[in-house]
């Protein structure tokens, strides 16, 4: 039996049987779809999940739904109601053993495991609510909305947030923090408009800020900005925040934030400083063996070749950068090479190579993010095609 509280294993459980049942697919139908989408699994494993003895990991979870047709909208209405009743023993747990054993879960990468101990720590403040210290709610508040962000329920994560921003009596330092949250779910939902206005107050108080938090603000809202195409606006945020990292020995992140300066640097006409910039945070990431930088390094040097013109040189990083980045199973990373892969050897005339590049995508694409911008061009571009052929 897996970490996740019974309620939520048997909420989630149950919401996938009736999905299948209403879509009149057994579980072997299922399991032969879900594969055929690459993620692979078999019957027995969905007739547990369906039990309510096991939770299924992020990607099988998502592409389980994906493929009987509920939005993930629907979905988190599924996980608001895991939220009424939650078995996490209460009795002999404190709120700071919850809130460590969930932070190492997702450490771990077990999101739906650290998302039910951050509830229970939830539930135990409350019942504790004579003596309840607002800045410790508002953190594990915090703490539940970043789950519900990396899960991508944008939705849950805006509502948790809300309630934080609008307790009283917390301290600053955590108000910021929640603000930063929220400007990260803005841009990841095209709420432009509404994170621009919070990026300008959130802006006003990174000074003040620990350098820690100064840091993750400033990368927040060069990637706002970043999102926008306003590269010009996102250098001066990412420079600090690179180096806010580098003060910190946070190496991680500074490697990542590098590539996305490098990047801006290039698209603001800088670019031997740019490209020069992302190649040395690919020389780190090697170096210090963080593949994941490294794949986006590389996917980020083919979209500097590719607008240059150069589609040859552009096509052995993307292609580089798909393969480390399929290796890892990080699916979005692998459409985003793919999807500007497919642009080089369509721009050199490989149509055959091109169809070949567009059924891998085909493959991962139930497993990336709807909002991302390759995946919405994408699915524009095969419901052209579909319309055209009728």
């Amino acid at each position: 039996m897996d970490g996740a509280s019974e309620h939520l294993r048997h909420a989630v459980g149950s919401y996938l049987r009736r999905l299948r049942e209403a879509n009149g697919c057994t579980l072997r139908e299922l399991a032969e779809r879900t594969s055929r989408n690459g993620v692979k699994t078999g019957i027995a494993r969905l007739n547990r999940i369906e039990r309510g003895e096991t939770m299924p990991p992020l990607d099988l979870a998502q592409a389980l739904f994906r493929s009987l047709g509920a939005s993930l909208g629907d979905t988190e209405e599924v996980l608001r109601l895991a939220q009424v009743g939650r078995d996490v023993d209460l009795s002999s747990r404190s709120v700071e053993e919850l809130i460590e054993e969930g932070k190492e879960k997702r450490f771990l990468g077990f999101p739906f495991e650290s998302m039910s101990l951050f509830e229970a720590a939830y539930d135990l403040l409350l019942l504790r609510e004579a003596s309840i210290a607002p800045d410790t709610l508002a953190e594990v508040m915090i703490l539940r909305a970043d789950i519900y962000r990396l899960l991508r329920f944008y939705r849950m994560a805006r509502d948790t947030i809300d309630g934080v921003l609008n307790m009283a009596g917390i301290s600053e330092k955590l108000r910021l923090h929640g603000m930063l949250v929220k400007i990260s779910v803005g841009y990841m939902t095209g709420s432009f408009f509404e994170a621009g206005l919070l990026a300008e107050k959130a802006g006003s108080m990174l000074e003040d800020a620990e350098p820690w938090l100064r840091a993750f603000g400033h990368a927040v809202i060069g990637n706002l900005h970043f999102r926008q195409n306003s590269h010009g606006k996102a250098i001066p945020f990412l420079e600090r925040a690179r180096r806010g990292y580098q003060d910190l020995a946070l190496g991680y992140q500074a490697s990542q934030v590098a590539v996305f300066l490098g990047y801006c640097h290039c698209q603001a006409k800088h670019l031997e400083g740019g490209r020069s910039l992302i190649k040395r945070a690919y020389g780190e990431a090697r170096k210090k063996r963080y593949p994941e930088v490294a794949a986006c390094a590389l996917r980020m040097l083919g979209r500097v070749d590719l607008e240059k013109g150069q589609a040859e040189e552009a096509a052995a990083y993307l292609s580089k950068a798909a393969e480390v980045a399929h290796r890892l199973g990080i699916p979005e990373e692998e459409f985003m090479a793919l999807f500007y892969l497919r642009r080089s050897e369509i721009s050199r005339g490989e149509s055959s190579r091109a169809e070949k590049t567009l059924g891998r995508l085909r493959k991962i694409m139930i497993k990336v993010d709807g909002m991302l911008p390759e995946r919405r061009a994408l699915t524009e571009e095969l419901n052209q095609r579909g319309r055209a052929n009728r």
